[in-house]
């Protein structure tokens, strides 16, 4: 059975969680879709991930894909839940992965675990 992280839409919501993880603003945002790059200016997407995180006072220990759900548009490929493992919590990003023109790009951001 293939691994979620080894999917096509797994591996996109994994670099661009690992990007945001790592302050890389503007790969992350360059994975957007061209309405999320206009919704989500770099700052903007900085501003929610941090916010997401403002409360956690320890270090970013792993990141996890762990789990892929298939949606019905002809482009796209499906959401993929990524959670941020820290030592005494847990947070979480949702995102859908579509085909946009000729690459795979992130649609649709959940900030936050349910």
């Amino acid at each position: 059975m293939e691994k979620i992280e080894d999917t096509i839409q797994g591996g996109i919501a994994l670099l661009f969680v690992e990007s945001l993880a790592k302050g890389k603003y503007l790969q992350s945002h360059q994975i957007l879709s061209m309405k999320l790059k206009q919704e989500l200016p770099q700052l903007k997407l900085k501003e929610k991930y941090e916010n997401m995180i403002n409360y956690v006072d320890s270090p970013l220990d792993s990141i996890a894909v762990l789990n892929n759900w298939k949606f019905q548009g002809e482009n796209d490929l499906g959401w993929v839940y990524v959670a941020l493992c820290f030592d005494n919590e847990v947070e979480a990003i949702t995102v859908a992965v579509t085909k946009e023109v000729d690459k795979y790009v992130i649609s649709d951001i959940e900030w936050g675990r349910p």
